[in-house]
């Protein structure tokens, strides 16, 4: 078991997204993301779409939750898995197959219905709605919330990023 952090450029320029600085053809974009293999971009958790950030934004002062109360959050979270496993011999969320899925993320009618639909919508394997259901239990715990919502899946759904700009 591993965690891997991989970054890579949107398009052969390096700027789609910036405005107008890149100049690169939908079609040179497209061809350039079907460079990353299908199959192994269906094994990433999460895949995120990062801007650049103005260099004002980098020193002026903001509100956010510290990195501590982060960490806390994340402590606890881990804590509420532990406690969730213990007989399963498993730690973590990501570590679920699709049985204890079953198990641990019950999902109402509602999300249920919010999950069919985004897989369909997004063309989504089913290895990535596992996955969509995992992020979102992790989310949820984060949260405190003992069940997972639409807004937990959505979120989670969200970071499957590479999924939607994959399709023709």
């Amino acid at each position: 078991s591993f965690m891997l952090v991989a970054a890579a450029n949107p398009c052969p320029c390096g700027y789609y997204g910036e405005g107008d600085r890149c100049r690169c053809t939908t079609g040179q974009r497209l061809n350039y993301l079907t460079r990353l293999s299908g199959p192994m971009m269906d094994r990433i958790d999460i895949q995120l779409w990062m801007h650049s950030v103005d260099a004002s934004k980098l020193t002026a002062p903001t509100e956010c939750e510290s990195s501590a109360q982060v960490r806390e959050r994340v402590v606890r979270a881990r804590e509420v898995q532990r406690k969730r496993f213990s007989g399963d011999g498993i730690y973590t969320n990501a570590m679920m197959n699709n049985r204890l899925i079953g198990k641990y993320c019950p999902l109402d009618g509602g999300c249920r219905d919010f999950l069919r639909r985004t897989v369909e919508s997004m063309g989504l394997s089913a290895r990535a709605c596992m996955r969509i259901i995992r992020i979102a239990r992790t989310i949820a715990d984060l949260e405190g919330s003992p069940d997972i919502s639409v807004l937990h899946l959505s979120e989670a759904a969200g970071f499957r990023f590479l999924d939607k700009t994959r399709r023709p």
